[in-house]
């Protein structure tokens, strides 16, 4: 059959983010024809827009159980209300990688196989947003009956089963709180034996509400364990048991020669650690001397330095000094060369004036001269000359008899 209809039964209870998360892995699917069958086992309203948003086209058909039925019932629920040629099955904390539904097709076809699993990716997130993922371990090996009855191998979102298989096999069993869906593993498994295909087909998401991780707390998963056991015990063989209680020693054995192993290197680790540092502080001290030295030198220097700066204050202070009375002096030098330069303004004056009376003078003399000269070269001055004389003369007997 080419493309057969595949059923994805999602079951759901208060957890609407990571139930986003998962039915976008459906979507993202590179495969086709699928269908979804969404049970809500009692949780509180999810947006049906917002979930046929995210699956853009994949055929929804949704169920709204009041109270909770139950982890069981509500896969059976899904299983009544599902079409598909095949049917898988995917938690609100789980997930598909894009190729998942692909390889289990085509699997179950290429090898005309009822029932076939692959492998998921375990992976631990604490709770609250932000918090880190962290990847723990692949979970799906090849089948083996009698290790089934004791380990669940087998992730239910790795799981594709055929409608003919599912009917043969019948309902998940309500009896179960938790181990649901290992029991029916079991009972399929003793129908026919699954197909393993050594694919990673999704993500098996651990959060502390996980029945991997102890939900419900270790006396509900003994109690259920021990239901488990009783229900398919007359399955085993007496070599399963034994094959069991060996690979638990051998669990055992490795786990603690792997802690064994971790604290060996972790010893080593350490003392490699307190070799480095043992260095380290041999570094330290040897560059606390050369820092202690380095102080000592930068202290003398500042001593010096300290000096020099106080002599070149007392230097600045004489040159202060110096120079106000530098300034002292031009500002004499500028007061007497501004009188000098009045006094020579005045003595300018003065020249000029006398050179005004000389030039005076000299025109007035000028004038005498020419006056003199005419009287002189007068007839009247001829005539009176004896006379003159006479008077001269007679002046200067009596200057002299006046002077004995």
């Amino acid at each position: 059959m080419k493309d057969p209809l595949i059923s994805i039964i999602v079951r759901t209870k208060d957890r609407p983010e990571l139930l986003q998360d998962a039915l976008k892995s459906i979507a993202d699917q590179t495969y086709r024809p699928i269908e979804v069958v969404l049970v809500n086992d009692g949780g509180s309203e999810v947006d049906p827009v917002g979930v046929e948003t995210i699956l853009d086209g994949i055929p929804l058909t949704s169920v709204k159980n009041e109270t909770s039925l139950g982890r069981g019932a509500a896969l059976n629920i899904g299983l009544e209300k599902s079409k598909g040629v095949y049917v898988a099955f995917l938690d609100d904390d789980d997930a598909y990688y894009p190729v998942g539904i692909a390889v289990l097709v085509d699997g179950a076809i290429q090898n005309n196989a009822e029932a076939v699993y692959g492998q998921v990716v375990c992976k631990s997130t604490r709770s609250g947003p932000g918090d880190a993922v962290k990847a723990e371990r692949a979970l799906g090996e090849p089948f083996h009956f009698g290790k089934i009855l004791f380990e669940n191998f087998i992730a239910t979102n790795s799981l594709l089963v055929s409608r003919e298989l599912v009917e043969k096999v019948g309902p998940f069993d309500n009896n179960f709180e938790i181990f649901e869906d290992w029991d029916w593993i079991i009972r399929m498994a003793s129908i026919c034996e699954p197909l393993f295909t050594n694919s990673v087909v999704g993500e098996y998401r651990m959060f502390s509400s996980s029945t991997l991780t102890g939900k419900g707390g270790m006396a509900l998963h003994r109690f259920y364990r021990e239901k488990l056991l009783e229900k398919h015990l007359g399955k085993a063989k007496a070599a399963d048991f034994l094959d069991h209680v060996q690979r638990s020693v051998d669990k055992v054995v490795l786990e603690k020669d792997a802690k064994n192993q971790y604290f060996e290197d972790h010893i080593k680790s350490l003392s490699e650690q307190v070799k480095v540092k043992t260095g380290w502080v041999r570094d330290r001290d040897d560059y606390i001397v050369t820092l202690q030295e380095a102080i000592a030198k930068l202290q003398e220097n500042i001593v010096k330095l300290e000096e020099a700066h106080r002599q070149k204050d007392r230097h600045m202070e004489r040159l202060t000094n110096e120079n106000k009375a530098i300034a002292t002096e031009n500002k004499n030098l500028a007061t007497e060369n501004k009188n000098l330069a009045t006094e020579n303004k005045n003595l300018a004056t003065e020249n000029k004036n006398l050179a005004t009376e000389n030039k005076n003078l000299a025109t007035e003399n000028k004038d005498i001269k020419k006056t003199l000269d005419k009287n002189l070269s007068s007839r009247s001055w001829k005539i009176t000359k004896p006379g003159r004389v006479l008077s001269e003369t007679v002046k200067k007997i009596f200057r002299k008899e006046d002077n004995a």
